[in-house]
């Protein structure tokens, strides 16, 4: 702790204390030799060593940009270290969010794109330097109404594996991801990029147009779908393209963001106004054609919307679920099909509702419960038959991502739009599973398959019943009555998992067959032109667990050529061979998955503690592979 008129380093005299929390203190100070007023701010936390290299001082203090306060020195003082940076005098945005201030568009847009030029300055740098805590309290805007960007004590270079801090509203998925594995003290497997910083100045509008920030883990509702007044459309969906959980599908980098926001600044639209003007003579004269064309054209992209989006669906009901995202993603890409689905919005709730679907067949139910939240906001409530059905599948979600008290509201607004008996009573079904009311969920399941006429809400009843049946014969039962009503991909997955488990725990005659009903079941899928790597690597499982490696290699190989970059698949194919005592296979499938591995970034990555890469692992210690 700093005293008043204090000096510091025989350069600064600490003036007064301006911020603290937790381990952090701010002091205002002032710079001796060059007679100016200066922040000495504590960084937070426990620094690793190598952040403390001059190579990284010396990054930071060779930074020199008009939106970027000076940083002057870094100082070591009783175990803590400090930063010396410029004074900006005026207020950050978290005191204009929390005094209710509300910025026109013209006002966010310039700040906008003063901090993404910003960003293009430091991400240009080499290695690129990565903010890393872009949020509302660290934008500043000075007394001239320009924003400063503040506060590096979390900045990190491209390439570097650690993390030094975050704030957990505006970070973005990867950088939260990073967060807890290196809290575990695993190894990450990749580093954040600038596409992070996108994600995070992304929050921060949201924030400054809805006045929320984004609730972490949970994908933000889309700007565009909220019905805000006074923004314009475009810029809407310009925020929220920043905001994309995938950061392959973000915008590409701050240059780029920088270039849309120059076209959509009032010279540019001015400019095609002037060029517009200078041909409107010759427009007259072929607009009567022009207009019937626009016609035809507009009519055109609704059908080819129309059909994609029933292709979609069609997907998803034969359980192609990643098929189905992939024609999503090219929906959501094409800017014609964008502008009909805005001015359309019974279409876009479908399209958040397929959306939501796919999410929930693979079980990311937050990520679902979002999707069909959005296609609730969206819908008209003058079509009460698709307004329930949003809303069961809403409650659904909500009770399996285990927020019984949204489902439960949902479930409340369902029956004031009044939804079918059989609907209500599958939200309650799901409900009470997740209460862990396993005798209420079962019996209510019971009843609703013994009375309800509609196929799709019995098989979703059964399924339900065999996630939360006592035991795996009870499971198996459960999911041969789905498969009556539809024995669809999904039940199909669920039955040759529920043999496989049951052929591990049985006797050799019970295994014999429970392998076989098994093995049947993952052909079948594999069979398809659709079938997915997961149906692939199970289906290799059992053929291993039924004595059968050959026919196992064969399928993951085959596997390897439609998805070349799965590490899973070159480490079951290294398990394999070192079963069957072939060291050279083994080996070279053992570097190809351990390398895979450690570069792969998806969310779903095996952790370093988890019995399979530890298995890994510890075979290429044995091949003399180093990791």
């Amino acid at each position: 702790m700093f005293f008043n008129n204090q000096i510091l380093n025989d350069c600064y005299q600490i003036l007064q204390p301006i911020g603290s929390g937790g381990s952090s203190s701010v002091y205002l100070a002032y710079h001796l030799r060059l007679q100016k007023y200066v922040v000495i701010k504590k960084i937070k936390g426990h620094l690793p060593q190598d952040f403390l290299m001059r190579t990284e001082v010396d990054t930071l203090k060779n930074l020199h940009h008009p939106g970027l306060p000076q940083v002057y020195d870094f100082i070591q003082e009783q175990g803590s270290v400090y930063t010396v940076i410029d004074y900006v005098d005026g207020s950050d945005l978290d005191s204009f969010i929390q005094g209710g201030y509300r910025f026109t568009e013209q006002q966010l847009k310039k700040y906008l794109r003063q901090i993404t030029d910003v960003l293009v300055y430091l991400h240009s740098q080499n290695p690129a330097v990565i903010h890393a805590d872009i949020k509302p309290g660290n934008i500043i805007i000075d007394g001239k109404g320009n924003a400063v960007l503040i506060d590096f004590n979390t900045s990190v270079g491209e390439n570097q594996g650690n993390l030094l801090g975050l704030t957990l509203r505006y970070a973005s998925p990867e950088q939260l991801q990073l967060a807890r594995m290196l809290s575990y003290g695993q190894a990450a497997g990749f580093n954040l990029d600038p596409r992070s910083d996108l994600f995070s100045l992304g929050a921060t509008f949201y924030e400054l147009i809805t006045g929320r920030a984004p609730v972490p883990d949970r994908p933000p509702k889309p700007l565009h779908t909220l019905g805000i007044s006074g923004y314009t459309p475009s810029f809407l969906m310009l925020i929220d393209s920043l905001l994309h959980y995938d950061r392959e599908k973000r915008i590409k980098s701050a240059k780029k963001l920088a270039h849309i926001l120059d076209r959509m600044d009032g010279s540019f639209v001015k400019y095609l106004t002037l060029r517009c003007a200078s041909i409107l003579l010759c427009a007259t004269m072929i607009s009567a054609g022009l207009y019937c064309w626009i016609q035809g054209a507009g009519q055109q992209v609704r059908e080819d919307c129309q059909s994609q989006l029933r292709t979609v669906q069609t997907y998803i009901s034969g359980g192609y679920l990643e098929q189905a995202r992939q024609l999503c993603d090219t929906i959501t890409a094409d800017a014609q099909m964008q502008q009909y689905l805005q001015k359309n919005p019974q279409s876009l709730a479908q399209l958040y509702h397929a959306m939501g679907d796919i999410a929930y067949y693979t079980e990311n139910y937050p990520g679902a419960a979002a999707y069909y939240g959005y296609a609730i906001d969206c819908s008209d409530t003058q079509d009460p038959q698709a307004y329930a059905v949003y809303l069961r599948d809403a409650a659904i979600a909500n009770a399996q991502a285990g927020d019984l008290q949204r489902a439960q509201q949902q479930l409340d607004l369902a029956r004031g739009y009044n939804a079918g008996a059989s609907d209500l009573m599958l939200i309650e079904v799901v409900i009470r599973a997740r209460q862990s009311d396993t005798a209420g969920s079962l019996a209510l399941a019971e009843q609703l398959l013994q009375t309800c006429t509609q196929p799709d809400i019995c098989v979703r009843a059964a399924i339900c019943a065999a996630s939360i049946a006592p035991d795996v014969d009870s499971r198996i039962t459960w999911l041969q009555r789905a498969g009556a009503y539809d024995m669809g991909r999904s039940v199909k997955r669920g039955l040759a998992a529920a043999y496989a488990e049951k052929a591990n725990g049985a006797t050799s005659d019970e295994k014999t067959q429970a392998l076989q009903q098994a093995q049947s079941l993952y052909q079948e899928l594999n069979q398809s032109q659709y079938a997915s790597t997961a149906d692939r690597l199970n289906y290799a499982a059992v053929l291993k667990m039924a004595g059968e490696p050959s026919q196992a290699i064969q399928v993951l190989e085959q596997a390897q050529t439609y998805d070349p970059n799965n590490y899973r698949i070159p480490m079951e194919l290294c398990f394999v061979y070192h079963e069957l005592q072939n060291s050279t296979k083994a080996s070279e499938y053992c570097r190809t998955a351990i390398t895979s591995w450690r570069s792969y970034t998806g969310l779903d990555k095996l952790s370093e503690s988890s019995e399979q890469i530890q298995n890994l692992l510890e075979l290429g210690r044995r091949y003399g592979i180093g990791g």
